[in-house]
């Protein structure tokens, strides 16, 4: 698997942007998961549900890519996680998303920081896997305990509250998410959280490393260049493509 590519966007061109919130817009186009997927029994407020979960591959059409470090192999490639159950991704064609803070979308900083402990503790984890059913387990356990804390944060339980898990394919994967967020307490968050949002598509989640742990503040309103920068910089890569032909690229129903 190639190694763990960080997108950090510089500190200081942060500190030149103004203060007026501000949603930039995002085109992206799904390319599929970046380790593969596993499959799991779940249900939302009682809503029982068989959904695909893993880390999405996706390919942004709509920035300058100059400002960043990135996998040569995919310039353009970013990864992010689904943080709504009930809506589907858009799989064809490009789709334009407004980018928010985690804090904007959620409403909710116990929850954004709770998010930014999961990726602070177990995210590198993802990258470490070398076998193929090591890598969909890895990556669908992320995904679940994501789910959880969307829809659960004050009390992250798999068994209970709103959102719970049941079984999965390939198994481990319930029972790594939950090792996974029972730890979390103990955790200091070190990554700002970002949603990209849209109305037509699956709301999708993006972080970036913070120099500081909380800095959960709106975007604000720079120059178009800038705003490319943001645009990218706050997604991860986690590369490993592997051409299959017709995947089912569903999740959430």
């Amino acid at each position: 698997m190639k190694g763990l590519s960080v997108l950090v966007l510089a500190a200081t061109m942060l500190l030149q942007l103004t203060h007026t919130a501000h949603a930039a817009v995002i085109t992206v186009n799904y390319d599929g998961f970046s380790q593969g997927k596993g499959r799991i029994s779940q249900s939302l407020d009682g809503v029982q549900r068989n959904s695909l979960a893993g880390m999405y591959d996706l390919t942004v059409k709509s920035n300058d890519h100059s400002f960043f470090e990135h996998d040569p192999n995919n310039p353009s490639g970013i990864d992010a996680f689904c943080v709504e159950l009930d809506q589907f991704l858009t799989t064809k064609g490009d789709v334009d998303y407004n980018l928010m803070t985690g804090l904007d979308f959620f409403h909710d900083s116990h929850k954004v920081d709770q998010i930014g402990r999961l990726y602070t503790g177990f995210f590198h984890t993802l990258a470490q896997q070398t076998t193929q059913r090591e890598q969909r387990t890895y990556s669908a356990a992320f995904q679940v305990a994501l789910w959880d804390l969307v829809y659960d944060s004050s009390s992250p339980d798999l068994a209970e509250g709103r959102y719970q898990a049941t079984s999965s394919s390939p198994s481990g994967v319930i029972s790594l998410a939950s090792n996974w967020l029972s730890k979390l307490g103990s955790i200091t968050s070190n990554f700002n959280v970002f949603v990209l949002q849209s109305d037509t598509s699956q709301d999708l989640l993006l972080v970036n490393p913070a120099t500081n742990p909380t800095p959960n503040a709106s975007v604000p309103e720079p120059a178009t260049a800038a705003l490319f920068a943001i645009a990218l910089g706050f997604a991860i890569h986690l590369r490993r493509k592997q051409a299959k032909a017709g995947v089912v690229t569903f999740l959430g129903k």
